[in-house]
Order: C-alpha cells, then structure tokens, then sequence
C-alpha cells in the first residue's frame, strides 16, 4: 500500500526560517534552500497550501485519491475530511 502525506507550506518555511534541517530532496539529494523557497513560491501560485505528494491533487495540492487504492476499500482518516484512497 501506498501513503502520500502532505507537508504544510508554512511549515517548511518556517524550519527554513530556523535554518533546521527540512530533510526534503530533488533528484535524490537534499534540497537547498533556494531550491525549496522556489518550489514554494511556485507551489503558492497555484494555489496550494501543502508540497503536492503527487500528480493527482486537489486544488489546495492534497492528494486527490487513487482508483486503485479507492477499490480496495482501504479507509485513511485525513487532515480535513475521511478519505478511502490510501493517502493521508
């Protein structure tokens, strides 16, 4: 099974903010900072309020659910409603 969590933007600019670690990758490295302030700026301008855990995501950037996750009958408490996808 698979899980996508989503990850609150502010929160991100926040630990950047601190200079703490966000432990977040591009291309299997960890991102820089600049790196990460341009996917959130362009993450903002989109509309969203989280980093999308994938491509098929709601407006806010939430992960929108799979059809093969919503056939097998798995049930994920979500942060904002309950969800039958297998994402969080």
């Amino acid at each position: 099974m698979m899980f996508h969590c989503c990850v609150s933007l502010g929160y991100i600019e926040r630990k950047l903010d601190a200079k703490q670690k966000t432990f977040l990758e591009i291309d299997g490295r960890d991102a820089t900072e600049p790196e990460l302030r341009e996917v959130i700026a362009r993450c903002r301008a989109n509309g969203y309020t989280v980093l999308p855990p994938c491509d098929h995501i709601d407006t806010q950037g939430h992960c929108a659910g799979h059809s093969e996750y919503a056939a097998s009958g798995v049930e994920i408490s979500g942060s904002k409603k309950e969800q039958s996808h297998g994402c969080c």
